[in-house]
């Protein structure tokens, strides 16, 4: 087999007058000699490197394909309801497939693509999702269907920067339904290091109560750590049948993060605005704290 080497690697052409050295240095047998033994220990030195680098070459090209897994089937170990509309959904994870806390991916179902925002942390052994159906969708026809055992396809690695940016103090972090999703991952993440060692503000909207996906665990996450988590669940109906019997905070999401940040000093040079869930939220949100100076990252759920 023939083995390219690179040209810094290739042997060095003479020169015309070393060639010209070389030519007089033919006829004393001691000079000759050493040259040849040169030659040789060069050339035993340029072997030595083109091998040492190939398997790192090797190495680091496997490592990039198993860091990039692609349409691979994964099994659905649990899926759970939460309303006629909302589902949480856990897959197995390969074991080859790395990502940060608040990327997404692409889920394939009878070959229909759409993407998701990891719900579960870098440490955990599942994947998770927080799904909303969307009434005659040709993906949520087919999730209707989905079944424990099941198998969904990964369409495609992980990627996305609706990631912590832990430089700052404090973290605000807006959320309507679904839109919880990657906050809930990167606080399980920050929570699996230890204490927190920033101050999280997170307000997740819904229109009813039983839309809050995920809000026993944040409660339970702000009781553990009450000076660093401060979680506030909105409705924005609270007058309907569904709603009977709520006690929380009232509004849009994005408006009652303006008035925590009041209340809780916030400012623009300590603060990281995280806005993610439906456009309208979204770009409320992005546009009341953009005006105010405050840095903010968005992810929109169309």
């Amino acid at each position: 087999m023939t083995m390219w080497v690179p040209r810094s690697q290739r042997p060095r052409r003479a020169s015309q007058s070393e060639r010209r050295r070389g030519e007089g240095a033919s006829g004393d047998p001691g000079l000759q000699s050493l040259l040849a033994h040169i030659g040789r220990r060069r050339a035993r030195q340029r072997a030595r490197l083109v091998w040492a680098r190939e398997p790192c070459q090797q190495a680091t090209k496997t490592t990039t394909q198993a860091d990039a897994p692609n349409r691979s089937h994964l099994q659905v170990q649990a899926i759970h309801w939460l309303t006629a509309d909302l589902v949480q959904l856990r897959l197995e994870r390969p074991p080859d497939l790395e990502y940060e806390a608040g990327q997404y991916v692409k889920l394939a179902l009878a070959g229909v693509r759409r993407s998701f925002s990891l719900v579960s942390a870098p440490h955990e052994p599942a994947l998770e999702f927080f799904i909303e159906r969307v009434p005659g969708g040709a993906f949520s026809s087919v999730l209707s269907e989905l079944n424990a055992g099941d198998e969904v396809e990964l369409a495609a690695a992980p990627k996305g920067d609706f990631t912590l940016d832990s430089r700052y103090p404090d973290q605000l972090m807006v959320a309507t339904v679904t839109g919880i999703g990657p906050f809930v991952g990167m606080l399980r993440s920050i929570a699996h290091q230890g204490p927190p060692s920033q101050r999280f503000i997170v307000v997740q909207g819904a229109s009813y109560q039983d839309e809050l996906g995920y809000r026993d665990e944040l409660e339970a996450l702000a009781a553990r750590y009450p000076q660093q988590v401060i979680y506030v669940p909105t409705i924005s109906r609270p007058e309907e049948a569904r709603n009977v019997g709520w006690i929380g905070e009232t509004g849009r999401a994005h408006e009652v993060a303006e008035r925590l940040a009041q209340q809780y000093g916030l400012s623009p040079e300590r603060t990281l605005a995280y806005a993610c869930g439906n456009p309208g939220m979204v770009d409320g949100a992005s546009a009341r704290f953009s005006e105010r100076g405050f840095a903010v990252k968005a992810e929109r759920f169309d």
